[in-house]
C-alpha cells in the first residue's frame, strides 16, 4: 500500500511539474511573441506565419489584431482567419469579436460582421465599456434598430449615459415610440445598502424633460403615452409636460394630461381640484425661493383650504411662485373672486394677484396691491376671455420696487378662490352684470328637486 501511495505521489508531482513548466513555457512564449510583434520583429502577414504560433498562445494573435485593427491598409481577408484563431482559444473576450465584426465589415460581409457583434453584445451585459464599444459598433454599421437594444443596456447599466444616448437614437430614428420602448429600460438599477433609492421614474424624466426642452412633439407623446401610469401621476416632469401645453394653448390634450396627471377632470370655466398642500400640483403650483426668503405654507381652517405667503423682509423680491391653471371657453366674461388677508406686510410694492393667459400678448389683469395689515376681504378680478387665449393661470405676485423701503416682510393668505361667469344675455340687453356662481346654481337647483 505504501510503495503504490509513493506511486501516486510521484506521479501526481511529475504531471504538477509538466503542468507548472508547460505554464512557464506559455507565458513565456506568449510574451516574446506579442513582444517580438510590437517591435515589428515578427509579423503574422501569410499563413505559414499564423500557423507558426503554438497552440495555447492568445497574446501574440492579440497583439496582431490590435495594430491591424487601425491599419487601413492590412490583408483583411487574413486578418479574419488571425481572429477566427484567436476567439477559439478565448471565446469570452468581447474583444475578440468586436475584431472580427470589424475584419468582416472591412471585405463586405456585413452579415457576419451584424452576428460577430451579436455575440460581444451578448457577451458584455455587465461590461460596460465594452458595451459602449458594441453600441458604437452598432453605429458605424448602420443598424439602428440593434444599437437600441444595446441603448437600452447600456442605460440600464449606466444611467449616467442614458440621456446621451437618448437624444443619438432620437435624432437616427424617426420611429419615436420604438426609441422609447427600446431605450428606456423597463426599470431602474438597484443600489447598494446605504445610498439613496433611485427614483423609478428617473429614465421617464429625463427622457421628457429633454424632449419639452427641444420642443419635440412627436417625442414627447410617445414618451408620456409610455409612461406607466403610477409614475405619471402627480410627477415634476407631469407638470413641466402641463405647463408646456399651457405656454401652448393646447387646451384639448392639456384637458387629457391633466387627467392622466391627476386623476381629476378639468372643467371650463371653473377653478377645481386645489391643492393647497400637494406636491406637483398644476393648482396651486408652489415653488421654493432660496434662503428662505418667502415661505409658503398651505392652511385649513373649519373646512376651508388656503395659502400662506410669509416675506422674511431680507430681499426686494419679486414673487410670482404660487401659481394656478385653469381653462375658460373663448369669448366669455368671468370674474375671478376669492378672499385674502394681510399681516404686517412693510413696502408701498404690496402683493396682488393678476390673471394671464401664457404665450399670449396683451392679456393680464389684476387686482390692486395692499400694504399693512387687512382682515379677510373679499376681491374680484373681472376679464374677457378670448379665442386662442383659452388656458389662464392665476398667480399671488409681489413686484420689485425703487423704493428705499423695498425689502418686503409680513405675510399674505388666500383662499376660496372660484371663478364666476357673467351672463352674456342679460350683458348684451344692457342690464347690470348678473353674476352666475356654478356653486350657487348648485345648491339652487338642489332645493328646488
Amino acid at each position: 500500500m505504501n510503495v503504490w501511495k509513493k506511486r501516486f505521489l510521484w506521479f501526481g508531482s511529475l504531471v504538477v511539474s509538466v503542468l507548472l513548466l508547460i505554464s512557464v513555457w506559455v507565458i513565456w512564449q506568449n510574451d516574446r511573441l506579442a513582444k517580438q510583434i510590437r517591435d515589428g520583429d515578427f509579423s503574422i502577414n501569410s499563413i505559414q506565419a499564423l500557423n507558426s504560433i503554438p497552440p495555447l498562445l492568445t497574446k501574440p494573435l492579440r497583439q496582431m489584431l490590435y495594430q491591424q485593427s487601425v491599419n487601413a491598409t492590412v490583408e483583411a481577408s487574413l486578418m479574419i482567419k488571425v481572429v477566427d484563431k484567436y476567439v477559439d482559444r478565448r471565446p469570452l473576450d468581447v474583444q475578440g469579436w468586436l475584431w472580427k465584426s470589424l475584419f468582416h465589415q472591412r471585405v463586405g460581409d456585413l452579415v457576419a460582421a451584424k452576428s460577430s457583434l451579436a455575440m460581444a453584445h451578448n457577451l458584455s451585459i455587465k461590461n460596460t465599456p465594452m458595451l459602449l464599444n458594441v453600441f458604437n459598433r452598432y453605429i458605424e454599421l448602420g443598424l439602428i434598430d440593434e444599437a437600441m437594444l444595446v441603448a437600452g443596456d447600456l442605460s440600464f447599466a449606466q444611467p449616467k449615459r442614458f440621456r446621451q444616448v437618448f437624444y443619438l437614437m432620437g435624432r437616427l430614428s424617426g420611429d419615436y415610440h420604438q426609441v422609447v420602448s427600446r431605450v428606456i429600460p423597463a426599470s431602474v438599477p438597484k443600489v447598494r445598502a446605504g445610498r439613496k433609492p433611485i427614483d423609478a421614474a428617473l429614465y421617464y424624466r429625463w427622457a421628457l424633460n429633454d424632449a419639452l426642452r427641444a420642443d419635440n412633439r412627436l417625442l414627447i407623446e410617445a414618451i408620456w403615452q409610455a409612461t406607466p401610469t403610477l409614475l405619471r401621476q402627480s410627477s415634476d416632469f407631469g407638470l413641466r409636460y402641463l405647463e408646456y401645453l399651457a405656454l401652448g394653448q393646447q387646451v384639448e390634450r392639456l384637458s387629457q394630461v391633466w387627467l392622466e396627471f391627476s386623476g381629476e377632470t378639468l372643467i371650463r370655466g371653473e377653478i377645481s381640484n386645489q391643492f393647497f398642500g400637494a406636491e406637483n400640483t398644476p393648482c396651486w403650483k408652489v415653488r421654493p425661493l432660496k434662503n428662505d426668503v418667502a415661505k409658503t405654507f398651505p392652511f385649513s381652517n373649519h373646512g376651508e383650504e388656503g395659502l400662506t405667503v410669509s416675506f422674511s423682509g431680507e430681499e426686494n423680491l419679486n414673487f410670482y411662485h404660487a401659481s394656478c391653471l385653469f381653462i375658460v371657453n373663448p369669448e366669455q366674461q368671468y370674474v375671478l373672486k376669492g378672499r385674502w388677508k394681510g399681516d404686517d406686510i412693510t413696502t408701498l410694492a404690496g402683493p396682488f394677484l393678476d390673471i394671464h393667459a401664457p404665450s399670449v400678448k396683451g392679456f393680464y389683469k389684476k387686482n390692486d396691491s395692499m400694504t399693512g395689515s387687512w382682515p379677510w376681504t373679499d376681491f374680484e378680478i373681472k376679464f374677457d376671455s378670448q379665442a386662442g387665449a383659452e388656458v389662464m393661470m392665476v398667480r399671488l405676485r409681489r413686484n420689485k420696487t425703487s423704493n428705499l423701503d423695498s425689502k418686503i416682510a409680513g405675510s399674505v393668505s388666500i383662499k376660496d378662490i372660484r371663478l364666476v361667469t357673467i351672463d352674456s344675455t342679460s350683458a348684451s340687453i344692457g342690464a347690470e352684470d348678473t353674476l352666475v356662481d356654478n356653486d350657487r346654481i348648485e345648491a339652487t337647483n338642489r332645493l328646488n328637486e
